[in-house]
């Protein structure tokens, strides 16, 4: 496995074309696992813009999407979210910051893509055997329909009921490979999404949300029970990336401190091809439930 050669990322309003793709369907071995999507729409994307059917858009709210053969992490970080700079821990946090911390959204799971669906291509998602969501709602609970232009690094999504239209861009450096990984020994559900230079941890919390709400509602309510508070947002979602180096930093987190800290994946980048089941650094093992590679 490896991260091949590593050019400047663009902004998130850079519509420069940084692949020359194909639009057509890449044929590429899948190694491990099962493939429930396109090569096409493997990688790491992130958000142009998401624009709502009254015409309004968001084009601030920080949002990546890592995809690999079936397991996705989706991850949605507001650009006004409070300074955690003097925070290391919850513990650390105020009131109001921990309810800023709730208004996150996140999650993982699998996608099922259908390019043979009228219209467009068809995309569903569930959770899977490894799947967790840190808001206990769905903002919007319907399927996706999908198209790829400007050869294929600009993918649109649209909602079928014509809520929302998204404009995802292709990162630089993400189709070299795509693996999804699950921590054996875990106390609670950790996955490890990579495509090629950017990567995703997604650990769950320790404790099940069983009411249907925001969690910001959640939190807030409870907020002078503080054992509880911790235990709601006592998850992570980090995405890394790598820069000509075995060492992914932290650029997003839904824990701000996480930020700058590192993954040090060369556990993973050195294993074979073929591995089933891989060892870290510290000795946990991991196993591969899906791999792919474009070499």
């Amino acid at each position: 496995m490896g991260t091949g050669n590593r050019e400047p990322e663009g902004s998130q309003d850079d519509a420069t074309i940084y692949y020359d793709l194909s639009f057509e369907l890449l044929i590429m071995p899948l190694l491990i696992g099962n493939q429930t999507v396109s090569d096409r729409m493997l990688g790491c994307w992130r958000r142009r813009y998401i624009r709502y059917n009254d015409g309004t858009e968001d084009r601030n709210t920080r949002v990546i999407w890592l995809q690999t053969p079936s397991g996705l992490c989706d991850m949605r970080i507001s650009a006004e979210r409070p300074d955690f700079s003097e925070r290391s821990q919850l513990s650390d946090c105020s009131d109001d910051e921990l309810i800023a911390l709730a208004e996150q959204d996140c999650a993982c799971g699998i996608t099922i893509l259908d390019e043979t669906a009228t219209l467009y291509p068809t995309a569903t998602w569930e959770g899977g055997d490894s799947g967790f969501m840190y808001q206990p709602v769905i903002s919007f609970p319907e399927d996706g329909w999908f198209e790829w232009k400007e050869d294929g690094v600009c993918m649109m999504e649209y909602a079928p009921s014509g809520a929302y239209e998204e404009d995802w861009r292709l990162q630089d450096n993400s189709q070299d490979f795509a693996i999804h990984l699950l921590r054996r020994d875990s106390e609670t559900t950790t996955n490890l999404y990579v495509a090629g230079a950017h990567a995703v941890l997604a650990v769950d919390r320790s404790i099940m949300i069983n009411q249907e709400r925001p969690l910001q509602e959640i939190v807030a309510e409870n907020i002078h029970d503080r054992d509880s508070v911790y235990a709601y947002l006592d998850t992570e979602f980090s995405y890394s990336r790598c820069d000509d180096s075995d060492e992914y930093e932290i650029m997003l987190s839904n824990l701000p401190w996480r930020e700058g800290q590192t993954l040090s994946l060369e556990w993973l980048l050195d294993s074979d091809d073929d591995a089933v089941a891989i060892t870290d650094n510290s000795g946990h093992e991991w196993d591969v439930i899906s791999y792919w590679s474009n070499n």
